[in-house]
């Protein structure tokens, strides 16, 4: 039995693709031009999506018409039946859908011609909301006792750079606190990313935020949070290389669902690298507070393997990726590998900035290590980039399960490699949709933060050579 409106892994239909002038002019750009490649970038440590829309003109429309960088792209796109992911669906957003917040058109180049009777564009987009950042600075002051960060991020997000409400309440996580402060002259995204270094999470007392743009909106959530989330998507390595308990729900044995779940290529990223991760404080590190107001110096230190260190900083696997036998360093020695200063007032360096109106509302001093270290592991931890058959419920900040076959392994016995199989963080995606050849595909980067099972030491792995 195949799958219910998939005639083939990768289908896609263009439901909507209008490119709408300035003048209010609409261009079908599926229908006016020959459409030949869409793609669409997101990634969880950038607020905006990018892409491009790549068209052959061969009736001179864009030569007769007023074209300059200031389009709007209306856009929707979709995989014809998600039914076969419903374990990792939620109904709710199967669509790559900008139709109701356009996106922004920024430039068009110029390339080369496919022939005498055509020359190709490159239509390149942003999220709309980075457009109107980028001409706007703000300054005003958030004294309601009841404000906290995230009511402010939304504040910021909806009514200064205008995001649809429905685009951005949902996608924002609580935090703690109220906070009493004054933005001078801020460019409002610049400032938003400011405050995830500042935010401590009400429902897990994380304080790894991260600010991003998806199909879905924009968002301020922990980590620990898009942990939890339950995975969108199954890949592997092989026929046999897959998880039972993740396809109770998948009604469809044919081969298109093998095909959806099969990576096409992937490379295991090995961004190991220990002396960085030591100087740059992912081991260990100790930050001194100097409070300018209250004249007041406070230490606060950070050790990785030191699980109160690490409260309130949970993990995608539950073991740590580096173990401490190999390090031969005290606990002095990790804490001090990487020290720094910080201020409860403006930083010369740092010119969008605020001024705390409340008594100790500043938490840098208590986060800011156990962060650095976080995304120091994210950034240099395990890492796998595939690509893989495309469907468009899939977005960056979604979990997904990887199950990797062992080298030497075979489909008749298929051991899986137990360090890189398990959840992962989608960190980065690319959707290419491919117009001549009707296929979508996908290019991931996932990220994990730990190991599945301890490392444990074997006094028998190493014996010296004997004279």
């Amino acid at each position: 039995m195949e799958m219910g409106g998939v005639d083939y892994a990768g289908e896609f239909d263009i439901l909507e693709l209008k490119l709408i002038l300035p003048t209010g002019q609409i261009l079908n750009l599926d229908k006016d031009f020959i459409l030949t490649e869409i793609n669409i970038f997101e990634q969880i440590f950038s607020h905006t999506v990018t892409g491009s829309v790549i068209v052959a003109d061969t009736r001179e429309l864009i030569s007769k018409g007023a074209f300059a960088g200031q389009e709007r792209l209306s856009m929707k796109i979709q995989t014809p039946s998600s039914d076969f992911r419903t374990k990792f669906d939620d109904g709710t957003t199967k669509h790559i859908d900008f139709t109701d917040v356009p996106l922004r058109v920024h430039k068009i180049p110029v390339r080369t011609g496919i022939s005498s009777g055509a020359q190709v564009y490159e239509f390149s987009f942003i999220s709309e909301h980075t457009l109107v950042n980028s001409n706007k600075r703000i300054s005003k002051s958030y004294v309601n006792t009841k404000s906290n960060i995230g009511e402010i991020v939304k504040d910021l997000l909806i009514e200064e750079l205008g995001v649809p409400s429905d685009k951005v309440e949902p996608n924002i996580e609580g935090t703690k606190g109220s906070r009493s402060l004054i933005v001078q002259n801020a460019n409002p995204l610049a400032f938003i990313t400011r405050l995830t270094k500042e935010a401590i999470s009400e429902e897990n007392d994380s304080s790894e935020y991260v600010f991003f743009a998806n199909k879905n909106g924009v968002h301020f959530k922990t980590l620990q949070s898009l942990f939890e989330k339950e995975p969108r998507g199954l890949f592997h390595n092989g026929d046999k290389g897959v998880d039972e308990k993740y396809l109770n729900d998948i009604e469809d044995s044919g081969k298109i669902t093998q095909h959806f779940r099969r990576i096409l290529d992937f490379e295991l990223v090995q961004g190991h690298d220990l002396l960085l991760g030591n100087h740059g404080g992912m081991i260990g590190g100790k930050v001194f507070e100097h409070n300018l107001y209250r004249k007041k110096l406070e230490t606060k230190t950070f050790n990785y393997f030191d699980d109160e260190s690490y409260k309130g900083s949970e993990r995608i696997n539950e073991e740590r990726v580096y173990n401490r036998l190999a390090l031969d360093a005290s606990d002095d020695d990790l804490v001090n590998s990487n020290i720094s200063v910080i201020a409860n007032s403006k930083d010369k360096f740092e010119k969008d900035m605020f001024f705390e109106l409340k008594k100790d509302a500043n938490q840098r001093n208590k986060t800011i290590l156990r962060r650095q270290s976080k995304f120091l592991e994210l950034q240099k931890g395990i890492s796998i980039k595939m690509e893989v058959t495309g469907y468009t419920a899939l977005t960056a900040g979604d979990m997904v399960f990887v199950n990797l076959q062992s080298i030497g392994g075979d489909d008749s016995d298929p051991a899986l490699n137990k360090f890189y199989s398990g959840p992962y963080l989608v960190k980065t995606l690319r959707h290419k949709f491919s117009y001549p050849t009707r296929q979508h595909t996908m290019g991931i980067t996932a990220v994990k933060d730990g190991l599945p099972f301890a490392l444990e030491p074997d006094e028998q792995a190493f014996q010296p050579i004997e004279a």
